[in-house]
Formats: C-alpha cells, structure tokens, sequence
C-alpha cells in the first residue's frame, strides 16, 4: 500500500470546500491558481487541483485540444461564466469542484507519503492551508476543512483540552468536595499522593503500549483521579468514625483499612471487570483504553490501601 501510494496517489487527502459568490470572475480563478502554486510550493504538498488547473479536453478532427480552464477563464468574465457552467455538467467535476448553484467550490490538496509523520504536524499544515486562503482574500472562517488529516487534527485537539482543561477541572472539582466534606486538610494530602501515583502509573502503561495518546486515553487521567479519591474519601471516613469511638490512631487504621478495604476491593474488582470487558471491542484504541484502566483501578485500589494509611499514621489523629 505504501509503495502503490508512492507511486500512484495517496490516501491522506484534504479537501478544502468553500462558497464564493464571485466563483464565474476571471480574477477568481487567478486568485485559485495563485492559492494552487502557493500550496505546491509547501514542502509537504506532493499535489494540489483546483478549478484553474482542471483541463478541457477537446477533439477537433485528428486534433486533440487539452487547455487548463484557468486559462480558459482568463480570457474574460463570459468565457470564465462559460467554464464554470462547462465545469458544473462536467460528469467528473461536477459536484466535486463546482457546486449545483455555481458559487461553491473545492481545492483538493495530497500530501507527499511519509508514513512516520507525527500527527501533531498536521495542526500547523492545515494553519498554513488556512493562512494561503486568506492571504488571496478568501476568509479562513468561510473554509471548511475535510479528509484524514483534518480528522487527525481534531482529535489532537480534543486530546490537548483533555489533558490541559477536564483533567484540572476534574481535580479541582474532586478536592474541593474532600475539603467541604471533611473541613479540613488532614484528608488532603494522602488524598492527593495517592491519586497523582495511580495516574502516573497507569499513564506510564499507557505510553509503554503506545506512545500516541488518542481522544479516549487523554481522559483516562480524570477516571483515575474519580477512581483514586472515591477509594481515599471510604478509607478516610472510616477512620474518621473509628477516631470518634475512642480508638487510638493505629488501632483505627488497622480497622478501618481491614473493613472499608474489603468493601474498595470487591468494587473496584467490579469496576475492574467492566473496564477489563471492553477489552473485547475489535478496536485497538478501545482495546488499549480498557487495558490501562483495568490496570489503573488494580493499580489505585493497591495504593489506597498500602499508602494512604501510611500517610495517615504519619500525620496527628483528626479530632
């Protein structure tokens, strides 16, 4: 597939789509074939088509007549009205390059084969794209972006707010409820070491299967951070009412970690269970997401039951 994209065409392609109300001017195909040789000129950009360098081919006779119809267009309003119109009943341009109402139109861009190109380049080619359109007076926000690689880069975006916006969010939300719920800070602190070690873990798995992080892993650090806490804030409160019967710190630990633990295990296994059986969609990302939070609950379950007692022996009772 590499080898037959090398040589023949390649399946990464982004169609620029846009409605111009001027489509039949000839200075409108002059600004597209200026868009087109700008796009060629991008290091990246193996082909591009757009209505000023569509052919008409003609026979006269023994003739054979091939003309581009930015060429055709340039030799006056009539004769660029003309090809469009001639573009629009084209059986393989219509639709495609000219809309049915002959004001919208499409640039269609190939990039050159480079199988190991970084999904996060793609966020910069297409402001490029965007910012050769604009420079020919054609407003970027009119553009509509299509293809494979404008997916990509929505889903790059989407991983990017994930991470950076829900996953702050998420931890502010969680830490504020530990503080209104216990008023005070003493549940804080192994709350937080606890929750920031699961996440770090089941990320770096994570990484180790694959090191692209999809829309669908980039929200795995706040299910462990909801996962984390909700296994600390059990923990926490039975300590909490074992302190308040008069047990000294230790003896409350031991009780409370012996009974509030068993009951984070059979609901984690549970949890477990549910992620681990998503395991079984025949879709990779899906498959990678459902092995790191199986591994990240197993993984939040163990550190809520070895450190957060620790940490709490090591900090006054509550009282």
């Amino acid at each position: 597939h590499k080898a037959l994209s090398k040589r023949f065409a390649n399946d990464e392609i982004i169609a620029v789509a846009f409605e111009e109300p001027a489509l039949g001017e000839p200075q409108t195909f002059a600004r597209l074939a200026k868009v087109a040789s700008k796009l060629r000129a991008l290091p990246w950009v193996r082909r591009v088509q757009s209505l000023a360098d569509l052919q008409k081919i003609s026979g006269d006779d023994d003739v054979l007549t091939i003309r581009p119809y930015g060429e055709i267009a340039a030799e006056g309003k009539k004769a660029a009205q003309r090809a469009l119109r001639e573009l629009r009943d084209h059986p393989l341009y219509r639709g495609a390059f000219v809309g049915r109402e002959l004001k919208t139109t499409c640039v269609l861009i190939e990039p050159k084969v480079r199988p190991d190109r970084p999904v996060e380049l793609w966020e910069g080619h297409l402001a490029q794209v965007k910012a050769i359109f604009g420079a020919e007076g054609f407003a970027p926000s009119r553009l509509h972006l299509a293809g494979g690689p404008t997916h990509l880069d929505q889903m790059i975006r989407s991983s990017r707010t994930n991470l950076l916006h829900l996953f702050p969010l998420v931890a502010i939300v969680l830490l504020t409820t530990v503080l209104l719920l216990y008023r005070a800070l003493w549940p804080l602190w192994p709350t937080v070491a606890t929750a920031l070690i699961a996440v770090l873990w089941t990320m770096g798995l994570s990484v180790a299967l694959d090191r692209h992080i999809s829309v669908l892993i980039s929200v795995v650090p706040a299910v462990m951070l909801v996962v984390a806490v909700s296994d600390n804030i059990h923990i926490c409160s039975a300590y909490l009412l074992e302190i308040g019967e008069g047990r000294p710190k230790d003896e409350a630990l031991l009780v409370a970690s012996s009974e509030v633990g068993l009951a984070c295990y059979y609901t984690s296994i549970t949890t477990l269970l549910g992620f681990a059986s998503l395991a079984f969609i025949p879709a990779p990302v899906i498959r990678q997401m459902a092995i790191v939070l199986a591994f990240g609950v197993s993984m939040a379950l163990l550190i809520s039951l070895t450190r957060t007692p620790i940490l709490l022996s090591l900090l006054p009772a509550p009282k």
